[in-house]
């Protein structure tokens, strides 16, 4: 009997949506458990499913997919996901206000986290696992989160536009108040961090591969200082615009051209900077020649180790 209602369950899983709703009816006290032998959550499966409190899968899930709008406007609480997801789609969890925390088995195999993922859920933390490549379009945008963690060895390429923009936590206000970026990120997207009013320290792991700054990337920040990765080629348009709090901004010496739109640093604190003799800027703050020699400025490790050990 307990087999053929697994079965029937399954069945159920791998059927297309013709509605919103819940796809499985959650028990008296809001549960649902998923079989094993399920590899993928449809889209719009539990939309808006506001009786499911608790999802747990059976030992051994073979879950590969989380489907898009899946589990969007739901009453789950918290979240565990299996390792062998690799992709959670567009909207997945969006609009989950009341859901705290979401976890990732040991040894995820997590790529992707699509857009809005997480768009306005009630996460106050996370730890990002370490096989995740792109984090999409506000993916966790309007978060309650104070504290985003990369797991050790991050694979991390992109952080796409307003991925982590306008945290703000109800209870303390600030929202997130720091960040330590991966050294293999290669891109972070229009107004990704941007409008989070308690941003006060960004740095980037040693070896940063970071290419492009995108514009209002860290709008609105509080940031004071900020150390620009070597390998930074440009920084688009009012990516720090009115980050009135910022008096120091450090560049490195390269070979590369490095183009700043006019705009960038506009309403900051910055009275002037150097810049590397390559650089293109043609805006209001004061500039003067980057003095290059054999060593480049100190780098941020410090800074990350000790942001790490906060952790």
């Amino acid at each position: 009997m307990d087999q053929l209602m697994s079965m029937a369950m399954v069945a159920l899983l791998l059927a297309p949506r013709a509605s919103a709703g819940c796809l499985i009816t959650p028990d008296g006290s809001g549960n649902v458990v998923i079989p094993s032998s399920t590899t993928s959550i449809p889209d719009d499966a539990f939309y808006y499913c506001s009786s499911l409190k608790n999802l747990t899968f059976e030992s051994g899930s073979q879950l590969e997919t989380i489907g898009s709008w899946a589990f969007q406007g739901s009453g789950l609480t918290s979240f565990v996901v299996p390792a062998s997801v690799t992709t959670l789609a567009d909207s997945a969890f969006k609009d989950c206000s009341v859901m705290k925390s979401v976890g990732f088995e040991r040894g995820s195999q997590l790529e992707i986290i699509g857009d809005s993922a997480f768009l306005y859920s009630g996460l106050t933390s996370i730890i990002i696992p370490a096989s995740v490549v792109n984090i999409g379009y506000d993916a966790f945008y309007g978060c309650d989160l104070m504290s985003v963690t990369f797991a050790t060895g991050s694979q991390l390429k992109s952080i796409a536009n307003g991925a982590f923009g306008n945290l703000w936590n109800s209870d303390n206000g600030a929202g997130l108040r720091s960040i330590v970026i991966p050294a293999t990120v290669t891109t972070i997207g229009s107004g990704a961090f941007s409008k989070n009013f308690g941003l006060a320290n960004v740095t980037f792991e040693s070896g940063s591969q970071l290419e492009n700054i995108g514009g209002y990337g860290f709008y609105h920040a509080p940031i004071t200082s900020f150390i620009v990765p070597a390998s930074v080629t440009s920084i688009a348009d009012a990516a720090f615009w009115h980050c009135s709090d910022l008096t120091s901004i450090t560049f490195s010496c390269g070979d590369h051209l490095l183009i700043i739109d006019s705009n960038v640093f506009d309403e900051t604190g910055l009275m002037s900077m150097a810049l590397p003799s390559t650089t293109k800027y043609t805006g209001s703050v004061p500039t003067t020649q980057l003095a290059c020699t054999d060593t480049p400025p100190a780098s941020s490790k410090a800074a990350v180790d000790t942001e790490r050990a906060a952790h």
